[in-house]
């Protein structure tokens, strides 16, 4: 549900099918847009005799290939997870659950602070980071993790490897550090971040930023006085101080 602010404050994850229009229209005229269904049902507790949710007829997008011509060509990329999936799906209980079994909680907690790590890991594939950003042990929800340089990258600023390698290099960041870029015309040429720094299409160069940045504050996923995306999510953000480079700006 989308908040005052016209967006859902709650993280989400989609799938994604690339498919042939022509091949497509083909099999929506065969088929008439019919595809299988079945029945999913999520059960309380392993006694199975109550519903933990509503279940419903589902279909699954695999059973798309599954009805395309026999001619058709059909493949799939595969990545490493912490590159692709981190999904938002479980409660912080469910996710506790799924952690003690030995899998992935897959939950709001989980899915922020896999953002930032991948972004950091990005960024060291790309060969923009002078030395290996590292993650801070932290617990949220009561789930261990790790906490890297909080770093976002807009698509504005770089949609590929080649847009990192390109605009950044030599970056450093500090433990508990925040890095936000924006804008095609962002550059970031030996910059080192302890604390936080937000840049919005402007160029940055052999600067050394330190400042109280921002800070991840534990939030009990039962505290009713506390925002919901905060409870689900584990913590909240708190922002000490920032340094901000814009374009044109001196």
């Amino acid at each position: 549900m989308n908040d005052a602010s016209g967006w859902s404050p709650f993280p989400g994850n989609i799938n994604e099918l690339v498919v042939s229009l022509p091949t497509y229209v083909e099999t929506l005229e065969r088929t008439g847009g019919v595809i299988g269904e079945f029945v999913n049902p999520k059960y309380r507790d392993g006694t199975r005799t109550a519903f933990k949710k509503s279940t419903r007829l589902e279909c699954m997008m695999q059973d798309l290939p599954r009805s395309l011509p026999g001619a058709a060509r059909v493949g799939f990329v595969t990545m490493p997870a912490w590159l692709v999936f981190s999904p938002v799906k479980n409660s912080p209980e469910e996710a506790r659950a799924k952690l003690a079994a030995g899998g992935p909680p897959a939950s709001a907690t989980s899915s922020e602070l896999d953002l930032y790590e991948r972004n950091c890991r990005l960024l060291e594939l790309a060969g923009c980071l002078a030395a290996p950003a590292e993650g801070a042990p932290a617990t949220f929800n009561g789930m261990p993790g790790a906490v890297f340089p909080m770093v976002s990258l807009a698509p504005s600023f770089a949609a590929t490897l080649g847009d990192l390698r390109a605009r950044a290099s030599g970056l450093r960041l500090g433990p508990g550090s925040a890095l936000r870029v924006e804008g095609a015309g962002a550059r970031l040429r030996d910059v080192t971040v302890d604390g936080a720094l937000v840049v919005r299409g402007a160029a940055v160069s052999g600067r050394a930023v330190r400042n109280a940045g921002y800070r991840l504050l534990p939030v009990d996923a039962g505290d009713e006085g506390a925002r919901e995306e905060d409870r689900i999510r584990g913590f909240r953000l708190v922002k000490e101080a920032e340094e901000v480079a814009e374009e044109g700006a001196p």
